[in-house]
């Protein structure tokens, strides 16, 4: 290799490193401020979506009030008139599937060992009248733990709650939670009045938000989960039927700490009440567990947090897409900068080559003229 190659090699090296490191300083700058983006962005659009959430729940909470204040002193004397008073406290409500008052053991009346009037909304609008107890074919709401929870964890807290989701397959495949408020006599919990909300109505909550979501990226979702980790709201309806709980799966993977750390940040911040944000991956995307940035803000009224989730690569591909233009870019000016650089050379070297073959012309034209000269010398000596 020439020197003349050798120095153009150094040269295009140099630059090129140069601008390589101006490049990706440049990227990772980029690249802090626009995760940075995404995180206020994150908190804020989950924000907003919690908010509507716990709006709805938070409306929905006004018929079982109003049903405790109403029949505490002086309930409803006949079936019907319960029925009635049933019908009309969820009448308003496109979200309430069903109101019940419950009574606890003898509370009503001491010839019926427990009663429940339930009405439930049917598809064609009207209601169905039913009773939930041991008599007509139903379950002990008094006993048992599993199907009754709704009664026996309200009246042991004498407080209202929230109960986590169900799928109902009795009520035609229904996925809906319960809200229970406690209805007090004499200082204790006599009876419970309930309304059940569908949780389809907190899952339009989520579709209606998507377009936001898709502004920002393509691919990204909502989820809900509990304070435990199990989804309550999810776009593969699967998961939540079978209430998988995300956080503890993920957990008990196997993998390393790189994969695991944030999911224990994620279980611990759960149950702080405070909206906050993740880089993580999970075992069940069906991506190839990318990485993903997931903001969670919280539904106060229930406890549970509400998710927006976004695949990171995508979220930053428009910065890749720079990147790689940048970098071709810069190879395309190296190769017209060393193409710049060493034509002229290239030239000055043809033509320094061009004088230096005419100055050797004249040069053995000089040494012939001399020899000629030195030989008449002689000549002339001789004579």
């Amino acid at each position: 290799m020439t020197l003349r190659a050798k120095l153009l090699l150094w040269l295009g090296v140099v630059i090129s490193a140069v601008f390589a490191a101006l490049i990706i300083i440049n990227y990772i700058s980029n690249r802090q401020t626009e995760l940075a983006d995404i995180d206020r962005y994150l908190t804020q659009l989950t924000g907003k979506k919690a908010a509507e959430a716990n709006g709805k729940f938070q409306a929905m909470e006004a018929a079982p009030h109003m049903l405790a204040n109403l029949v505490a002193d002086d309930p409803p004397k006949s079936d019907q008139e319960f029925f009635r008073l049933l019908k009309s406290s969820i009448a308003g409500s496109p979200d309430a599937f069903g109101a019940a008052l419950a009574y606890d053991r003898g509370q009503y009346d001491p010839g019926r060992l427990l009663y429940c009037p339930y009405v439930a909304k049917k598809g064609d609008g009207s209601y169905l009248e039913s009773f939930i107890d041991p008599e007509h074919d139903a379950y002990d709401y008094t006993a048992d733990a599993v199907n009754g929870a709704w009664f026996i964890d309200t009246a042991k807290a004498a407080q209202p709650l929230w109960t986590e989701p169900y799928f109902d397959a009795g009520a035609g495949n229904v996925w809906m939670c319960t809200y229970t408020v406690p209805i007090v006599r004499g200082g204790r919990p006599v009876a419970v009045a309930t309304v059940d909300m569908s949780i389809s109505g907190l899952s339009q909550i989520l579709r209606e938000g998507q377009k936001d979501l898709d502004r920002f990226a393509s691919g990204g979702y909502y989820l809900v989960v509990n304070p435990a980790g199990v989804l309550i709201a999810h776009p593969d309806e699967k998961m939540v039927q079978n209430q998988v709980n995300v956080v503890k799966a993920n957990l008990d993977s196997g993998r390393g700490d790189e994969f695991t750390a944030p999911w224990r940040d994620v279980s611990a911040r759960l149950a702080d009440g405070q909206p906050f944000t993740v880089r993580l991956r999970n075992i069940q995307d069906q991506n190839g567990e990318t990485w993903k940035r997931v903001g969670f803000s919280p539904i106060h009224k229930t406890g549970w947090y509400l998710a927006a989730v976004f695949d990171e690569a995508e979220v930053l591909s428009h910065l890749t897409a720079k990147l790689v233009r940048d970098i071709l870019v810069t190879l395309g000016f190296m190769v017209v900068l060393l193409l710049a650089v060493s034509w002229p050379v290239s030239h000055l070297t043809r033509q320094l080559g061009l004088i230096a073959g005419r100055l050797k012309e004249q040069f053995q034209g000089l040494t012939q003229v001399a020899d000629q000269v030195n030989g008449s010398s002689r000549q002339l000596t001789d004579v």
